[in-house]
């Protein structure tokens, strides 16, 4: 205890003894270096750990019985801290049962899915009720919303009757469409059927995510942390207020929200990032609505990013992976995608981009811990620094 009360003490002397072997130099031109507009420093102590106003939405833990908060703090046992995911485009041809039974061989949990063509979706709800082996799907409908698309989903969810259990989102993003695509001239009646589709299809499914923000396209094209951060932020406000204007209170839309993240290989600012997200929508949420009772662990899908992939070595792109991967799971997410290491989908890339992350849960024990990052000094002051600059950047050009 003594030793880390006079932590603080301790730094002092230490800087004092460098600036003097330094020999006149300036100790933050030698020795701090800046990085995406984060300052980085030779040395952390308690003293760059952030304070924090304490957790309204914690005040159940006290009224927690004893013996099941010991049973959840237990940390020899093993939590499913993450679902191991895979993302597979599919067609009207997919069979489902097929690609299901195989997932599950290799640890899958999550299956997201993709389809070009909306229409296609019809088949694959078909095969879904003759799989033989269940599992977690997410349904990727980004693209234009039409007349028909709350109808089409609703028709679908009551096809599969009691198996609709197996949907965990259907994740809407207009937002992101027009971002690649360009906006259309009205984006309103958009909203409109967004809204539409909410109110139709969330009644029908327990738990289920129907709107995705999405910054992968960020990451794959090498931005920042911080502007990966602030397009989440900007995102998320939207549809907050468009939905808001649409008589969909808060409190029923910050339960439906998935993030994808894409994460790279820089390893501590990866943790900091996701880590910042979590801050950043706890304050966003209050922002709009500072009398809301409770807000909702943002839900985190993380994608290891591209961008850093090489060509010419192709199996180091397994080492790049790896990294991003630990990152992404010490950083908290809930569930993790990683590419193949050559962009194919053959059966052996396939089954090495599953096996790294069954390494880190069965070998490395990676899921024993929620928050293993949660404390060190370096990680929780990058934290800070991305949470504060995001946030700044987000107030000023927001509606600006």
């Amino acid at each position: 205890m003594d030793e880390l009360i006079n932590n603080d003490i301790e730094k002092a002397p230490w800087l004092q003894q460098v600036t003097k072997d330094l020999k006149g130099a300036d100790f933050r031109e030698k020795l701090v270096h800046i990085k995406e507009g984060i300052e980085i420093m030779p040395l952390y102590t308690a003293s760059d750990l952030p304070e924090f106003e304490p957790d309204a939405n914690a005040d159940f833990l006290a009224d927690m019985d004893d013996d099941f908060a010991a049973e959840v703090g237990n940390q020899h046992q093993q939590h499913l801290t993450w679902n191991i995911t895979e993302d597979w485009d599919v067609s009207a041809s997919t069979n489902m049962h097929e690609l299901v039974q195989q997932a599950r061989q290799r640890g899958v949990i999550d299956l997201r899915l993709h389809a070009e063509v909306d229409s296609d979706y019809d088949a694959i709800f078909d095969g879904i009720r003759k799989m033989g082996s269940p599992a977690n799907l997410h349904f990727d409908a980004t693209g234009p919303i039409n007349e028909h698309t709350a109808g089409s989903w609703r028709e679908r969810i009551g096809f599969l009757g009691d198996r609709d259990r197996l949907i965990q989102s259907i994740q809407f993003d207009p937002i992101s469409y027009w971002e690649k695509n360009g906006y259309p001239a009205s984006t309103n009646a958009q909203f409109d059927r967004l809204a539409d589709a909410i109110l139709r299809i969330n009644g029908h499914l327990q738990d289920c995510r129907l709107i995705k923000v999405d910054t992968t396209d960020l990451a794959d094209a090498g931005a920042s942390s911080i502007d990966q951060l602030v397009k989440a932020l900007h995102r998320t406000a939207v549809y907050f207020e468009e939905m808001e204007k649409r008589n969909l209170s808060l409190f029923e839309i910050t339960q439906l929200f998935t993030f994808r993240f894409g994460v790279g290989t820089n390893y501590f600012f990866e943790m900091a990032k996701l880590r910042a997200f979590k801050i950043l929508w706890n304050n966003l949420v209050k922002a709009y609505d500072p009398e809301l009772d409770f807000i909702p662990t943002p839900y985190i899908h993380a994608v290891v990013s591209t961008h850093s992939f090489t060509q010419e070595d192709k199996h180091s792109n397994l080492l790049r992976s790896t990294t991003a991967a630990m990152s992404a799971l010490l950083g908290g997410v809930d569930a993790l995608s990683i590419p193949t290491f050559d962009l194919q989908q053959d059966a052996q890339s396939v089954r090495l981009a599953i096996n790294i992350q069954n390494l880190l849960r069965y070998e490395s024990y990676m899921d024993r811990y929620r928050d293993a990052a949660n404390g060190s000094y370096y990680i929780e002051s990058l934290t800070r620094q991305f949470g504060e600059k995001a946030w700044s950047i987000f107030i000023e050009t927001h509606n600006a």
